[in-house]
């Protein structure tokens, strides 16, 4: 594939928000932790006026079910709104709500009790010129774009919600813009009426969306439609100069969404969008409707993988959502690893192969230290690239027929609810077959990734040859040992011998009888895992300074007599690979004595040290 796709993929991914604009990237706190209702609906009232930076005379609609029958008011976040006043309706009758504004929460006194189960209806009038989540901007040509991108806390910003991924609700925007803008939104635009010179749009989200993925953009736009192969519309809305670009660049986006089906199940939404605004050289993946950056559109699909990554949040962030923000690599993890399959599937697995080679270079190359669960900074390599990585490992793992169908169950039990670590987890496990406690402790709630040292011996023996593989692990933070399989490659004459290992200790040995003697090993030559391999130079009959001249062995009446150059662990193996005998041997001229009752035959000694590792062969003839 084009090296420009991988090269500048992560600029596209890691900074989805405005040019120019201050913005948090990290989660704020929330009245979520106190609520004991759940929002059902929202119904956002919005005029759109000059001055277009100022939202007057606005009012959202509130339903919610009680759950506690003791509550007395309902919490909501806002961010420099100003309330005017809050009605709640009941029985067909309208009752001013007393209110407060402390602390960036709305409290509404509710003037009636409820019991558990029972609907509540608010009305809430307010006025706010909005300093995030809603934005008047201009595009690459100079023209206003006024669009909204709350994620992942400023919907707050512009209407009072319970602003966390975790309560999801249906929406309908009512939208009230100049007649001369277009204007789209999530969603399905149900009737458009005008009056004078002035449209109200309404727009009806059917499926349970939460508040950073509400969105909306008005402007100057091109508008044309696609359908995928599964019969779903796709929407588009580019800036009339770049038509043309963003037909091509986004040309394919129905095949990419068929292929994302096969893998992740039916698509969960009536419809798809792509609308281009100004964020840059970024994208946010607006439940159904995603918006990329306007810098983003080439005419050379260049950023084919960025699209697909917002596509891919479909099933993964919008569909099954975020019941803790401390799961947030869920998110972008999955997203990550549907550009590994995009790749895949449209380039082959050469280009894939690659595309995960720079993945695990850039996050190796980034210096983050922390783990993925409850991150240091979330718009970071550790939530995108390693956990895109960690995705595609449990791929390797479980091999594509399992994993695949474990996708799927998590992307149709879970569909339009939330979820933690532990429910893919639990889903992980049942295809797989054994408990995976080990695997997300290591990757998820710990840090670091493997550092292996590996080295290779052959000795000639008859008309084969006998190689010792060993893999080391010093690893500089996380766990002592990763336990994972690892794919190594083994070039022995003309044939390449691949075999799969499964590493568990701070030290693994393999052996290997094989034509030719192993002139090279390639440890995971196709980019599964989050590793860094260095091989140990100098193994062999001269190794550790050339020491293991000083490495003598005798065997006499059962009596396996070393005397080593250096303290640390000899290991004897025979021709077929079997350890005969080890043990810890100090330094200097003193004798180490074994018991070992050895046959005719030639053997291997390999002498672990701080140093590295001497070998030696010697026969046995009685």
């Amino acid at each position: 594939m084009r090296s420009l796709v991988i090269a500048i993929l992560f600029v596209g991914i890691t900074f989805a928000h405005p040019i120019d604009v201050t913005y948090d990237p990290n989660p704020r706190p929330t009245v979520s932790d106190f609520t004991r209702y759940d929002i059902t609906w929202y119904g956002i009232h919005l005029q759109i006026k000059r001055p277009f930076e100022r939202l007057d005379s606005a009012m959202v609609e509130i339903k919610a079910i009680m759950y506690d029958t003791s509550e007395t008011e309902m919490l909501f976040d806002v961010d420099g709104i100003i309330c005017d006043s809050v009605i709640m309706r009941s029985a067909g009758v309208e009752t001013l709500c007393s209110h407060r504004i402390s602390s960036g929460t709305l409290f509404v006194n509710l003037p009636l009790s409820f019991h558990s189960g029972d609907t509540v209806d608010l009305k809430i009038y307010y006025h706010v010129t909005p300093d995030g989540g809603y934005y008047v901007g201009r595009n690459i040509h100079g023209d206003t774009v006024i669009f909204t991108l709350s994620w992942p806390s400023n919907a707050r910003c512009w209407f009072p919600c319970v602003d966390h991924p975790k309560d999801k609700a249906l929406a309908t925007l009512y939208i009230t813009a100049p007649e001369s803008l277009v204007v789209f939104a999530n969603g399905a635009r149900t009737s458009a009426d005008t009056v004078g010179n002035f449209v109200t749009h309404i727009f009806e989200m059917n499926y349970p969306i939460c508040t950073y993925n509400i969105c909306f953009a008005i402007g100057n736009y091109s508008f044309w439609s696609d359908t995928s192969s599964s019969g779903f519309p796709i929407w588009y809305f580019s800036y009339p100069v770049d038509s043309s670009r963003a037909y091509r660049d986004w040309g394919r986006t129905a095949e990419i969404l068929d292929t994302f089906e096969v893998y992740f199940g039916d698509y969960p939404f009536g419809r798809y969008g792509s609308a281009q605004v100004p964020i840059g050289f970024g994208g946010m993946e607006h439940q159904t409707m995603t918006f990329i950056g306007d810098r983003l559109i080439t005419d050379t699909r260049a950023y084919e993988a960025v699209y697909a990554h917002e596509l891919s949040h479909s099933w993964f962030g919008n569909s099954v959502g975020l019941a803790d923000w401390r799961d947030f690599w869920l998110n972008e993890g999955f997203a990550v690893f549907s550009e590994m399959l995009y790749v895949e599937k449209f380039f082959g697995a050469d280009s894939a192969r690659n595309y995960r080679k720079w993945i695990h270079l850039r996050f190796r190359s980034s210096g983050e230290n922390f783990p993925m669960y409850d991150p240091d900074v979330y718009l970071s390599n550790t939530c995108y690239l390693k956990g895109g990585s960690v995705v595609h490992m449990l791929r390797f793992l479980l091999g594509d027929s399992s994993f695949f169908e474990a996708v799927r169950e998590y992307t149709t039990r879970f569909r339009y609810k939330t979820v933690v670590t532990d429910t893919l987890k639990a889903v992980m496990e049942r295809h797989y077959g054994h408990p995976l406690d080990w695997f997300f402790d290591q990757w998820v709630y710990d840090r670091g990734y493997p550092y292996f040292y590996y080295w290779h011996q052959s000795w000639h023996y008859g008309d084969s040859f006998f190689t010792v593989l060993g893999i080391e692990q010093r690893n500089p933070w996380g766990p002592d040992a990763f336990v994972t399989p690892l794919e190594v490659a083994l070039y022995a004459g003309p044939e390449v011998l691949y075999d799969t290992l499964w590493i568990d200790s701070t030290y693994n040995e393999f052996h290997y009888i094989t034509a030719d003697s192993v002139r090279r090993v390639s440890i995971d030559p196709n980019e599964h895992i989050l590793l860094r391999a260095f091989r140990l130079v100098g193994i062999s009959e001269r190794s550790i300074a050339g020491k293991s001249d000083n490495l003598r062995i005798t065997y006499s009446n059962g009596k396996l007599r070393i005397v080593s150059p250096s303290r640390g662990i000899v290991r004897v193996y025979d021709i077929s690979g079997k350890i005969v005998a080890q043990g810890q041997v100090g330094c200097g001229n003193k004798a180490f004595e074994f018991d070992a009752n050895l046959s005719n035959g030639t053997y291997f000694a390999v002498l672990l040290t701080k140093d590295g590792i001497a070998t030696k062969r010697f026969v046995v003839v009685k």
